[in-house]
């Protein structure tokens, strides 16, 4: 992102036009000439007061090339002698404009205001980094509006970065407007496209927010970062099949990466809990199994698999002992065998969850599940123990 102006001697240059010009400006002209840049701010801005030299476009010309130098120096003495060197640069060359009716200085001024533009970026690249973003905006906009001015270009990147500023700082309007204009302007990144279409999601705007995505689809050719968000535009819709189809795609594109495989997890996970039919359920279950280990495999520390594992053989328990329990009292053999299945999969769950408790050991959800397991299976020695921990968690000691 960073660009270096490339700052001469032009800053200082120029000639004394008449000896009759006011001594203050010559001072100011000297003293930058010898880099005294304090005496330098010391005569010029007199001279921008006085009736003589107020209205000369060659005063506000001298002066922006003072406080020019002074944005530029890097000199510690120097640094405090304005809050905004670069602002009142700026507008000392417009002034200057604006005055230089026989455009004696116009030239050397709209030379001056190209290095304003790229000081300006700069200036942008620094808040950034520095996270104030909010005025990284504002001056990646002046840059991209100096540049359009001033070298009859358009600066896709500070368009960008104008409203990837703005996202960072808060602002979703003029975020959506700057990334739109940069996509209008064909700027190259795939953020682009993401983050636009987070932005209309968070405003309940799913239909634009996918016609995004599918633009940068086509652009990038399927790329991995824009099928995911789509991905979780589909599961917030509970569109799981399209969402589904996404996830296929996206393991394709990166089968060593842990979150797709516990996205998948979780979207045979939901499409199960939808199934009326049991042997279907079973089908979906054992998909998400399949997904979520293999999450596990790749991280192994991942808490979001290991919890839901846990959960799902829980889930299959629970549903396992209410079949048993409406089963009419003759069906003695089929009550059995089920009751001795859902104990078979609390048994699968607790290795799971007690990952998932190493993992996170203040997670109250996990420890509930891990107390409910313990008195089902009769552990006492483990139910008193997680029992503990989660009065200690509760009671915020």
């Amino acid at each position: 992102m960073k660009r270096i102006a490339i700052i001469s001697m032009l800053i200082i240059a120029g000639t004394l036009m008449s000896l009759a010009q006011n001594h203050k400006v010559v001072s100011a002209y000297n003293a930058l000439r010898k880099n005294k840049l304090d005496e330098a701010v010391e005569s010029i801005e007199p001279a921008i007061e006085h009736r003589k030299t107020k209205d000369e476009a060659k005063t506000w010309y001298y002066r922006g090339n003072v406080y020019l130098s002074l944005h530029l120096t890097d000199k510690e003495e120097y640094k405090n002698l304005a809050d905004n060197p670069l602002k009142i640069a700026l507008e000392s060359y417009q002034k200057a404009l604006e005055l230089d009716e026989k455009e004696k200085f116009t030239d050397d001024i709209n030379d001056r205001m190209k290095y304003v533009s790229e000081q300006y970026f700069n200036k942008g690249v620094n808040e950034y980094k520095s996270k104030q973003y909010e005025a990284a905006s504002k001056s990646f906009e002046k840059a991209a509006s100096l540049v359009k001015k001033y070298k009859g270009q358009i600066d896709t990147t500070a368009v960008y970065y104008t409203g990837n500023s703005a996202d960072l700082a808060g602002n979703k309007e003029r975020a959506m407007k700057y990334y739109s204009k940069a996509k209008e302007l064909d700027y190259d990144n795939v953020a682009l496209y993401t983050s636009l279409s987070r932005l209309y999601t968070t405003k309940g705007d799913t239909t634009k927010a996918l016609e995004v995505l599918q633009e940068g689809k086509e652009k990038y050719n399927e790329n991995f970062d824009l099928i995911i968000t789509e991905t979780n535009i589909y599961l917030a819709q509970g569109k799981a099949e399209k969402a589904l189809e996404n996830l296929k795609i996206a393991v394709k594109k990166d089968t060593a990466n842990p979150s797709i495989w516990f996205a998948v997890g979780t979207n045979y996970d939901k499409m199960m809990k939808e199934q009326e039919s049991d042997s279907i359920k079973q089908m979906m279950m054992e998909e998400a199994v399949k997904a979520y280990k293999k999450a596990l495999e790749l991280k192994p520390d991942y808490f979001k698999p290991a919890f839901n594992l846990g959960a799902i053989y829980v889930n299959r328990a629970a549903e396992l002992q209410n079949i048993a329990s409406n089963l009419p009292l003759s069906a003695t053999e089929k009550y059995n065998a089920l009751k001795k299945e859902a104990d078979s999969m609390l048994q699968k769950a607790l290795p799971m969850l007690e990952l998932a408790h190493d993992i996170k050991p203040k997670d109250i959800n996990t420890m509930s599940s891990l107390k409910e397991i313990y008195a089902r299976l009769n552990k006492p020695e483990k139910l008193k123990e997680i029992n503990q921990e989660l009065q200690s968690a509760t009671s915020g000691e």
